[in-house]
């Protein structure tokens, strides 16, 4: 089927012989480089991606598809599949030279599945995107820049060109180092996401962002992509055998795992932002990661129920308003935003005294150095109360 889309788009000229050797993984490096097209790995097949996934080629590539298969439509991950293969081909073309057992060739063969799974993601065949030869990092700041756009801008085809070029290049990374999997088939009442999903709510995250510019950054050095928290920094300690993060230890710079990115890193339900707390971090620290967290989760839980009120039911109104939500089922939801909402309060009656005790304080040292009204007793009965 690759090859017939290929044969198909260089017949409608859409690909000059030099373009129909590089995607079909004929093109030597040196080759490659001397026509200008990228001779990184991870490059060439996001090149590929790209370059056929486009919604202007998807005509020519489904009659290629179809001349073989003799179907009269192609779905949509059939589709995706056939070019993830041409643009995994070169990489499993060189393993195939590799000694039976040799890391790089197993490697190749495992990630296959995933690979082919994670380019499902709708975003790539539905946005403009391109290899653009860029370093990680500028790739990485130009992504940050599009996720913080408005939301009314999201929906532009240009609003994801930098975070499609972030993951196409860090989905080969990450599958060939078994950080993303392909969803266990009959994992009945477990975790069903695809690749695709987990990658999808990467790129509506911020960390998410730092972690595939980190897997690039790794790969590329011949590592296993590694977790880094939410500024950037890679986080050096041991995962438990639940993979969450030990807090107190030192340990390593710890590897992302599906297991990891599943259950710690985007759990199921959408990405939460749950912060890496560090040995070295102070108290003041922590807590103001935690902070960071509590606002990012809250937010989200206020989109989601704008969402859920928007929702229209197929007769017409708001469906929620007709069809409601049990009791049964929000008062335990209810009891804990009760207590969030105590919590909160509670602690900006104590930033406000606090506040004001400052203000007392720097007022008392002017006019009375000797003056020390805030007594330790008195903090702490205010602390009691």
């Amino acid at each position: 089927m690759a090859e017939a889309v290929l044969e198909v788009l260089r017949s409608a000229a859409v690909l000059d012989d030099v373009h129909h050797d590089y995607l079909a993984g004929l093109l030597t490096p040196q080759a490659a480089e001397e026509a200008g097209l990228p001779t990184e790995p991870d490059a060439q097949a996001a090149y590929v991606l790209a370059g056929l996934l486009r919604s202007d080629r998807r005509k020519l590539v489904d009659q290629g598809i179809m001349e073989v298969t003799a179907k009269r439509s192609v779905s949509a991950p059939r589709r995706h599949d056939v070019i993830a293969e041409l643009a995994l081909r070169p990489t499993r073309s060189a393993a195939n030279t590799l000694l039976p057992g040799a890391v790089g060739r197993e490697r190749a063969a495992a990630m296959r599945a995933a690979y082919l799974r994670a380019t499902h993601l709708p975003e790539y065949a539905s946005r403009r995107w391109d290899v653009t030869g860029r370093e990680p990092d500028e790739i990485f700041e130009c992504a940050r820049a599009e996720l913080r756009r408005p939301d009314a801008e999201q929906a532009n085809p240009e609003a994801w060109r930098h975070r499609l070029e972030l993951a196409a290049l860090a989905q080969y990374h990450m599958t060939a180092y078994e950080a993303l999997k392909r969803d266990a088939m009959g994992n009945k009442g477990g975790d069903t996401r695809g690749p695709h999903e987990l990658l999808k709510l990467m790129l509506e995250d911020e960390r998410g962002l730092l972690l595939l510019r980190q897997a690039i950054v790794d790969g590329r050095a011949g590592n296993s992509p590694r977790i880094v928290d939410i500024s950037g920094t890679l986080v050096h300690s041991t995962l438990s055998d639940k993979g969450e993060i030990q807090e107190g230890s030192n340990g390593t710079a710890i590897a992302v795992t599906d297991h990891w990115l599943r259950v710690e890193g985007f759990p199921s339900g959408g990405p939460i932002n749950r912060p890496v707390t560090l040995p070295t971090d102070t108290p003041s620290m922590r807590a103001t990661k935690l902070q960071e967290a509590v606002r990012n989760t809250i937010d989200h839980i206020a989109k989601l129920m704008e969402d859920l009120d928007d929702v229209e039911a197929a007769s017409g109104g708001r469906l929620m308003d007709q069809r409601g939500w049990p009791l049964t089922e929000t008062s335990d939801i209810v009891k804990s935003l009760t207590l969030v909402q105590s919590k909160l309060g509670y602690w900006g009656v104590v930033a406000d005294k606090q506040a004001a005790q400052i203000d007392e304080d720097a007022e008392g040292d002017d006019e009375d150095p000797e003056d020390d009204s805030h007594t330790e007793e008195a903090s702490r009965g205010w602390d009691e109360s």
